[in-house]
């Protein structure tokens, strides 16, 4: 038993440190890494669980393309910020000076009181604060992807909702407030969407 828990682990951490994603049957590949890890889990452990929505996060940023510049306001840089009042949790860090579409990766903690004008991508951290909805909308303004795992996300404003369903990661997306940052989902991402709101 203890062999096959070693095995499940390594495999998870094979998942998580996976190439940069260049078609849809490597995205694939990557999710259903992430719901084997999370089905072959007696307990589902807090910081696996991060890291494998950072994988997640890392993978879609691949398939996604904003209206806005980032090349022009942030250089070489993409930002992915992660928003908490609370403990930060492990996981996002990993991603911190990976590549993605020729940026490096940058991890910015912020608390829900700062500004986040300078992210490409938020990363909400539950529990989120009654008022969130304020600041996903002004998010989606700035033409911010937004992403989080309350409940309320998506009926809040927000972009994408991680779920925990049988236990295995899932997401669904909001098509409706993604176009409205003019921000573009691929189709591979869609498809693999537990639900798309539009």
């Amino acid at each position: 038993m203890t062999i096959l828990l070693r095995l499940v682990r390594n495999y998870r951490i094979a998942c998580i440190l996976i190439a940069p994603l260049k078609n849809a049957l490597s995205l694939a590949l990557a999710i259903t890494c992430a719901l084997f890890s999370l089905a072959h889990s007696d307990t589902l452990e807090t910081g696996m669980e991060y890291k494998l929505k950072a994988a997640f996060v890392y993978n879609f940023l691949q398939f996604v393309e904003f209206d806005r510049k980032p090349d022009t306001e942030f250089g070489d840089t993409l930002r992915v910020c992660v928003v908490s009042n609370n403990d930060f949790p492990e996981g996002f860090d990993e991603l911190s000076s990976k590549q993605v579409l020729g940026k490096r990766i940058e991890i910015v903690r912020l608390t829900s009181r700062q500004e986040f004008n300078q992210c490409s991508v938020l990363f909400y951290v539950a529990p989120v604060e009654p008022d969130i909805s304020k600041s996903l909308d002004k998010a989606a303004r700035s033409g911010i992807l937004t992403v989080g795992e309350s409940d309320s996300f998506v009926g809040s404003g927000g972009m994408i909702h991680f779920l925990i369903k049988a236990n295995k990661l899932r997401f669904r997306v909001d098509l409706a407030k993604v176009r409205e940052a003019r921000i573009t989902i691929s189709s591979r991402i869609l498809k693999l969407a537990e639900e798309i709101l539009q």
